[in-house]
């Protein structure tokens, strides 16, 4: 079957019939599946030894998968929402409160951390850009928080900045120019919105903005890589594997 070998239909060199892409879709949908009938077999067993009372849960992806929606497969080399939108589930112990609330705005991975910090009343270290969701769960306040998006594992160094409505996305390559979504208006991400748009230079200026604030805030923290000759095989292949 010519749709096993990944790499190549990641690298385009195969092209999956319909058949074939509804069967891959198909496959992923089992394999969603299968995860959230192990999470409900994992609170049951919770709730029977008397643990989920006193137990914080929260739920959440490192990233979706692009199943053809924009052409592509796999992930790593994209930032549509296919990919980087993913679910984020918060269970206080007991579910005593925020039951059933849902959040609209955007928030962001690097809020969990902050959040399971302030759960347990441990102070935030300053060099973390992240920020608590409680204030977006315990209260009214819906902002969105701008999420910045950084990526070279299959498609060479990208690039995106998103504010909770336009999407910036700058490819590595100068010949691939930028372009953005209006995710209120285009929430499939079906349009490219180009140099024309009023919002273009304004996003580009603030991805620009907060890349220059990284590289600052990461010098103070550069040192160079210590061989060790402790590292098994196994781990080092594991390491590379994960880039």
């Amino acid at each position: 079957v010519k749709f096993s070998d990944t790499k190549k239909i990641r690298r385009g060199e195969l092209d999956p019939t319909p058949d074939e892409k509804k069967q891959i879709r198909a496959l992923y949908d089992a394999e969603v599946r299968f995860v959230d009938d192990q999470i409900g077999r994992l609170i049951r067993s919770m709730k029977r030894r008397g643990l989920l009372d006193d137990t914080w849960i929260m739920i959440t992806a490192d990233h979706g998968e692009e199943v053809f929606d924009h052409g592509g497969f796999d992930h790593g080399h994209r930032y549509e929402d296919e990919v980087t939108r993913v679910p984020l589930i918060v269970r206080a112990p007991g579910g005593k409160w925020a039951a059933g609330k849902r959040i609209t705005t955007s928030v962001r991975h690097i809020d969990v951390m902050p959040t399971i910090l302030e759960w347990f009343d441990k102070p935030l270290p300053k060099h973390i850009e992240g920020e608590s969701l409680m204030p977006l769960i315990t209260t009214s306040d819906q902002m969105n928080r701008p999420a910045y998006m950084e990526c070279n594992l299959f498609a060479g160094q990208q690039t995106a900045w998103f504010d909770g409505r336009y999407k910036f996305i700058k490819p590595r390559k100068k010949k691939n120019k930028p372009f953005m979504y209006d995710l209120l208006k285009d929430p499939k991400e079906l349009t490219k919105l180009r140099e024309d748009h009023p919002k273009f230079e304004v996003l580009h200026k603030q991805l620009l903005a907060h890349r220059k604030k990284l590289r600052k805030e990461a010098k103070k923290y550069r040192s160079k890589p210590r061989a060790t000759k402790d590292m098994s095989d196994e781990l080092e292949k594991s390491l590379k594997a994960l880039g």
